[in-house]
């Protein structure tokens, strides 16, 4: 009964939430900074500790001129997953590919 009343608290009422594997009020929950990242059409950095997270957020400029360089310099065969293409502009451009930011 009390792991019920936990995953209505977590999944239906949004009192509780997850923050890495830790049970945490909702407001401090991964969960509630995704929505609010969502929201206000930012990146999530919250708990993100890695380098990246401050690397800039690249404009729909930038993503025009990367995508345009990333398939001129590609192999014929090569295709390009999100993940892979996120991780080509850390590398390559130095700025942060988000989907939320861009909307």
């Amino acid at each position: 009964q009390v792991c019920h009343i936990v995953q209505v608290a977590i999944a239906r009422r949004q009192i509780l939430g997850h923050r890495q594997s830790d049970l945490v009020p909702f407001k401090q929950s991964e969960e509630w900074h995704r929505q609010q990242a969502a929201f206000n059409r930012q990146p999530r950095m919250f708990w993100q500790q890695r380098a990246e997270s401050y690397l800039p957020v690249a404009t729909w400029d930038d993503v025009r001129a990367g995508v345009k360089s990333l398939l001129h310099d590609r192999r014929e065969s090569e295709t390009f997953t999100l993940d892979n293409m996120k991780r080509l502009f850390r590398l390559r451009f130095n700025l942060m590919l988000s989907e939320t930011a861009l909307g």
